[in-house]
C-alpha cells in the first residue's frame, strides 16, 4: 500500500514545521488537493502551466451556467493531477450572483479512500468528511 506524508498548514496556510503534525494518506492527499486549487496559472516559476487559469479564463466571467462549467472543469482537472487521486465524482457548484461567490464541492477518490472537498476561491477551502 502506498503512503504519502504532507506537512500540515495552519489557519494562515503557513507550513507547520513540526514532524509530529505531518498528515498522512487520505488527509495528506486532501491537503495536496486544496493546495493545488489555491495555485493560479503562471504563479509557480518552476512550471507556469500548473494552476487554475484565474486570469486567463475565470475573472470577468458572467457567472452563467457555461462559465460555471468552465470553472468546474478547471478545478476538476487540477484535482485529477494530484498524486494518489484516481477520480472525482459528485461534483456540484453554486454561484451566488449577489456576492459573486463560487463554491466547488466534490468527492475525490484517492488511493487511501474517498474525501469530500469544498473550495471557495480566495479561501483556504475545507475537507468536509
Amino acid at each position: 500500500m502506498p503512503t504519502i506524508q504532507y506537512l500540515r498548514l495552519d489557519n494562515s496556510n503557513d507550513t507547520i514545521w513540526v514532524a509530529q503534525s505531518a498528515l498522512a494518506d487520505v488527509d495528506a492527499v486532501a491537503q495536496a488537493v486544496l493546495t493545488r486549487l489555491r495555485l493560479y496559472q503562471n504563479e509557480w516559476w518552476a512550471d507556469l502551466n500548473l494552476g487554475i487559469p484565474l486570469f486567463q479564463n475565470i475573472l470577468g466571467g458572467s457567472g452563467s451556467q457555461a462559465q460555471q462549467a468552465v470553472i468546474s472543469l478547471a478545478y476538476t482537472q487540477q484535482i485529477l493531477g494530484t498524486p494518489y487521486v484516481s477520480g472525482v465524482s459528485d461534483v456540484s457548484t453554486t454561484f451566488n450572483s449577489a456576492t459573486r461567490q463560487f463554491t466547488y464541492k466534490a468527492t475525490v477518490q484517492t488511493a487511501f479512500g474517498p474525501v469530500t472537498i469544498q473550495f471557495i476561491p480566495g479561501t483556504a477551502g475545507s475537507v468536509v468528511n
